[in-house]
């Protein structure tokens, strides 16, 4: 049981440090940085399943967020369509689209199931809030600074 539980504790506490880390990039608006938050949220969820293979409950999140993954869903099956049948202007665009989306959709399915309890809800608050207050004084510095040094 005390394996199940670290496991536990490290998918949960890797989210939070996904959540701290995934601004810092420049907002993350980088192909590389894309591709690392995505590598990371696939391995998260394929640890996912690894954990809850045998378990009959705890592998899918509350039945309550079900509407937040149906419209998800709904956004995945336009964007697989639009691939298979050639309906998009930019199917190297939709690929990637596609692949953030499936990307986004695991990470709230890793969110909704590990946030669990009023803890780790504040401990997802916190991390948010660490996330915003780096942001902040990052843009502070590059507001105040010469254009020179910013990036």
């Amino acid at each position: 049981m005390g394996f199940l539980f670290m496991f536990n504790k490290f998918i949960f506490y890797s989210l939070c440090s996904l959540i701290i880390w995934l601004p810092i990039p420049l907002g993350s608006n980088r192909p590389w940085a894309w591709a690392i938050s995505e590598v990371f949220v696939f391995l998260l969820f394929f640890l996912h399943c690894l954990f809850n293979i045998n378990k009959r409950n705890g592998f899918s999140p509350p039945l309550r967020t079900w509407p937040i993954f149906s419209l998800i869903g709904i956004l995945l099956l336009t964007l697989l369509s639009q691939l298979i049948f050639s309906y998009s202007t930019d199917p190297i665009q939709t690929q990637i689209i596609l692949l953030k989306t499936v990307s986004f959709f695991m990470f709230a399915w890793l969110i909704c199931t590990y946030t669990f309890d009023k803890k780790r809800m504040v401990t997802i608050i916190y991390s948010l809030i660490i996330a915003g207050l780096f942001q902040a004084i990052y843009a502070t510095f590059l507001n105040l600074s010469s254009p020179s040094d910013t990036p």
